[in-house]
């Protein structure tokens, strides 16, 4: 991959040229992004813009239907054409997967002590009972949270407590990647910057990746390296967070940060909407947005801009020069 600098020679996860399709419904394409190790990534888009079906695919639990094409890496291993047992070796171990919904995620009947146990004695088999309730504080403690909550059921957690024990059961396994499918959604904004730190910072000095999926712009972007945009099942632009957000080349980006308001400073008398993609937007026909923005041209409408260099980013629009 080329456009940034990455903090390790070999990314913890790599996608190139990554198409996935529901039957015959092309749901995203040709995807090209990578984590590397201490490195936060967040992809940001609207709803309906593949995040979750990115997110399924990279746990290797899509529909039975699915089909994946390209190349989907982890650890230097292709996983495109691998089977459910193989992902299962991943997932806990090598994969920790933070849930957006920690009442929705946690069983209610079970306390957090025998939750966190339970992951520790399937994926920490190196160690003795002893080391496993030791683990499960130490692991609560990283979080933020004591002793006392090993005890405590789901239904006795606040929203960010909730989160938090997520986190810690996202970490139990050691994973060298963790994925976080909108965790601050159910947060408000003070919670939710405090959760983002502690996937952020632990990670960074632990050489870990964290992928962020989310819609939240401004969240992800006080903890991310890098942000990938997704719109239409396809990534329109990757970059460094500060460059992406202060001179953003897709037009569609810079009308979605226009949108944030804590990003631009002033307030407009009348917010900004950053356009939808069209309906053939997973067709490889058009630009997706060909129907919504100003610069149109008959290109746009006829061909597919490709994902390319563009001054240490990645853009995928025919208005913006390729510097390969």
């Amino acid at each position: 991959m080329i456009g940034w600098t990455m903090l390790s020679d070999t990314p913890i996860l790599r996608l190139e040229g990554l198409s996935l399709d529901y039957g015959a419904r092309r749901i995203l394409s040709d995807l090209q992004l990578t984590v590397g190790a201490g490195e936060v990534v967040a992809v940001v888009g609207p709803s309906g813009a593949g995040k979750s079906a990115l997110l399924r695919a990279l746990l290797g639990l899509s529909p039975a239907d699915a089909r994946v094409h390209g190349t989907l890496q982890f650890e230097g291993r292709d996983y495109a054409a691998a089977e459910d047992k193989d992902f299962r070796r991943l997932r806990g171990r090598r994969i920790g997967y933070v849930p957006q919904d920690a009442q929705a995620s946690l069983p209610a009947h079970r306390r957090v002590g025998g939750l966190l146990k339970e992951v520790l004695v399937t994926h920490r088999t190196e160690c003795s009972r002893a080391d496993h309730d030791q683990l499960a504080e130490a692991l609560l403690q990283s979080v933020g949270l004591d002793a006392s909550y090993l005890s405590r059921y789901p239904h006795a957690l606040s929203g960010g407590q909730g989160q938090r024990v997520l986190v810690a059961l996202a970490l139990a396994g050691a994973p060298k990647l963790i994925l976080a499918d909108e965790p601050t959604s159910a947060l408000d904004p003070v919670a939710a910057a405090a959760l983002l730190t502690l996937l952020a910072q632990p990670a960074r000095a632990a050489g870990r990746g964290v992928l962020l999926i989310s819609h939240d712009l401004v969240a992800t972007a006080r903890v991310a390296d890098r942000i990938a945009v997704l719109a239409g099942g396809r990534l329109i632009e990757v970059g460094p967070t500060a460059q992406l957000l202060q001179h953003p080349a897709h037009p569609t980006v810079q009308a979605l940060i226009a949108a944030h308001p804590p990003l631009t400073g002033e307030r407009p008398a009348r917010w900004p909407v950053a356009p939808r993609a069209g309906p053939a937007e997973r067709e490889a026909k058009a630009c997706a947005f060909a129907h919504a923005c100003p610069q149109v041209t008959a290109r746009c409408r006829s061909e597919v801009p490709p994902l390319r260099p563009v001054e240490g980013r990645l853009v995928a629009c025919h208005h913006v020069e390729s510097s390969a």
